[in-house]
């Protein structure tokens, strides 16, 4: 799994959400690879 760094940068106006899409991400493909939802990964990542 390769994350690249710069589209997800420009894609974000703040750290935080920098930090918010990462883990998103993340918890996407992880969740991919377990066969999980990416919600049951990182719950925090997906709260309103």
């Amino acid at each position: 799994m390769i994350v690249y760094r710069r589209p997800l940068q420009t894609r974000c106006g703040s750290e935080a959400e920098l930090e918010m899409l990462v883990r998103q991400v993340l918890s996407e493909q992880i969740g991919s690879l377990l066969n999980i939802a990416p919600e049951d990964i990182d719950p925090g990542a997906w709260s309103g």
